[in-house]
């Protein structure tokens, strides 16, 4: 079985579960970060008829999907760790409780074919949600704004920990609908010259060092995912506290391109030869939901979709290499 393309470097600087692949969609992307005078979304929101664009004032790329969390709510009777798994299109949350999970809010997308069934009824504005499919033990949600347009949920219990995750879920469904009506999301500060932020992840890996064209993941350009023969290939830009939790969690440490990388033959604790991770600690970074300054990381995941291949770091460290030197300086 195919085991799903994820960041396991990210997760493993915070949250440890991770979601489904997120769909692939074609849509412009931009490199041109948010103004400061751009409206915020509280004053676009219609609560009648709540659409996506409105939520993010019409800027997906600086949108902070940890905004739309409401860590009292979460909380069921424990706390909500700050947002350690974050990254600029999907925000993971650890549920601390007597029922402990993993939340991840994201990313936004366009309409995804699969199979569905209704899920929480009663939203605010317009808001439809459907159930999606799920691994085991997992609980997946799909909101749809009147728009069009889609953000997932996933909760995920902590290992052998057995919980009520769909009823989590509904909690989250609920919580993140009425945080968009209510004008809640914010966006990252104006994110300085060296932030990956603006840079467009489809864009800086040169022809002919992967097959194909990249696909943006979500509406924004911080992720790119392209299949190269038997592999799935992704690049994306997002955020960590390493300073936490250490950087022997990224992977040994190595020098490529001039830069300090690490890499990781076995994410998500999948053996060597199914997957390998190469991240960049590349800047520091503060979103308004931080608690402490972040790090901002170029990740390169190359992952097998047949048998399992010795040379997937091989592959990965040459990815890197090409993308690295086009990155702002650190």
């Amino acid at each position: 079985m195919r085991i799903k393309l994820a960041l396991a470097t990210v997760a493993a600087l915070g949250a440890a579960g991770c979601g489904p692949a997120p769909a692939s969609v074609d849509t412009p992307s931009t490199t041109t970060p948010a103004k400061t005078t751009s409206p915020t979304p509280s004053s676009l929101v219609d609560p009648n008829s709540i659409k996506a664009v409105a939520v993010v004032a019409g800027d997906f790329v600086d949108f902070d999907m940890c905004s739309l969390v409401d860590h009292p709510t979460l909380s069921i009777g424990g706390m909500v760790r700050p947002a350690l798994g974050r990254s600029y299109d999907q925000c993971d949350v650890h549920i601390d409780a007597a029922a402990p999970a993993f939340v991840v809010i994201g990313p936004w997308h366009h309409p995804t074919p699969g199979n569905s069934r209704p899920g929480v009824t009663g939203l605010p504005g317009g808001l439809t949600d459907n159930r999606v499919d799920a691994d085991p033990g997992e609980c997946a949600h799909r909101i749809t704004f009147t728009d069009g347009i889609e953000l997932d949920i996933l909760v995920t219990p902590e290992a052998n920990k057995p919980i009520a995750a769909c009823d989590i879920a509904a909690t989250v469904v609920t919580s993140v609908s009425a945080r968009a009506r209510d004008g809640k999301g914010a966006r990252f500060p104006s994110p300085d010259p060296k932030s990956l932020r603006g840079v467009d992840a489809c864009q800086v890996v040169p022809a002919g060092v992967v097959t194909g064209a990249g696909k943006p993941v979500g509406l924004s350009s911080h992720m790119c995912d392209w299949r190269d023969t038997d592999l799935d290939v992704r690049l994306a830009f997002t955020e960590g506290m390493a300073s936490i939790y250490g950087t022997e969690k990224l992977g040994k440490p190595e020098t490529i391109a001039g830069r300090a990388s690490f890499v990781n033959d076995s994410p998500n604790n999948n053996p060597p030869g199914v997957m390998c991770e190469v991240a960049l600690e590349h800047n520091r970074a503060k979103g308004p939901q931080s608690s402490m300054p972040n790090n901002e990381y170029a990740v390169v995941s190359v992952e097998t979709t047949g048998p399992d291949r010795a040379d997937l770091c091989t592959v990965a460290r040459k990815i890197a290499a090409s993308v690295w030197p086009k990155l702002p300086a650190a």
